[in-house]
C-alpha cells in the first residue's frame, strides 16, 4: 500500500502559517494572492475532512491526494457542505472563490481584480459567519453585512477579507470536528 503523497497539513501547520498567509494575501500581487488563498482554503478543507475521517492514516489520507476522488478544491468543500460541516453561505464563497482561482489560473495575459469579470465575482461575495467569533471594526463594533458592502468596495478587499475569515472559520470547525471513530464510540 503506498503512502500519501500529500497528506493534508495538521491544524498547528496551518494556523502557524496564517501570518505568511495575510502577507501573501495583502502584500503580493494579484495572482499570487488569488493561488495563495485558494490554496489555504483548501488545506483547511482538506484538514477539516481529516478530522472527520476515520482515524486510520494511510487510507483516509491517500483520498484527499490530488488525482484522488477528493484531491480537488471542489470535491472538498462540496463534500464538507453535503456533510454539513459548512453552511451554504460558506459554499457559495468557496464556490466563488474557486471560479476566481480559475479566472486567474488560466488567463494570459495575467489577470488583476480590475478586470471585469473577477470584479463580478468578487462583488457576490458575502461576510462569513464565523463560528465562535464576533466579527468586528475598531472599538468593538459587530462588522455586520452592510459595513462589509460599504467598507470593502475593492474587489481585492474583499476577497481577501472573505478569505482570511473564512479559513478562520474552517479551522475553528476542524478543531471542533471529532473523528468517525469517537462519534461512533459515543453512539454505542
Amino acid at each position: 500500500m503506498t503512502k500519501p503523497k500529500n497528506p493534508p497539513k495538521t491544524l498547528d501547520a496551518l494556523s502557524g502559517n496564517l501570518a505568511d498567509f495575510f502577507k501573501a494575501i495583502n502584500h503580493e500581487n494579484h495572482l499570487a494572492c488569488v493561488l495563495v488563498a485558494t490554496n489555504y482554503l483548501d488545506q483547511c478543507i482538506a484538514r477539516l475532512l481529516r478530522n472527520l475521517f476515520r482515524t486510520s492514516p494511510n487510507t483516509c489520507d491517500r483520498i484527499l491526494d490530488i488525482n484522488q476522488p477528493l484531491g480537488s478544491f471542489y470535491s472538498r468543500y462540496t463534500l464538507a457542505y453535503c456533510l454539513n460541516l459548512i453552511d451554504s453561505k460558506t459554499l457559495t464563497n468557496l464556490t466563488h472563490i474557486g471560479t476566481i482561482r480559475n479566472l486567474f489560473a488560466h488567463a494570459h495575459p495575467e489577470l488583476t481584480f480590475d478586470d471585469t469579470e473577477v470584479q463580478l465575482f468578487c462583488n457576490q461575495l458575502s461576510l462569513p459567519t464565523v463560528t465562535g467569533v464576533n466579527i468586528t471594526e475598531t472599538n468593538a463594533i459587530p462588522l455586520t453585512q452592510e459595513d462589509f458592502e460599504s467598507k470593502y468596495k475593492t474587489p481585492k478587499d474583499r476577497f481577501e477579507l472573505v478569505a482570511a475569515l473564512t479559513g478562520t472559520n474552517l479551522l475553528v470547525t476542524a478543531t471542533n470536528t471529532k473523528h468517525c471513530d469517537i462519534l461512533l464510540s459515543e453512539k454505542s
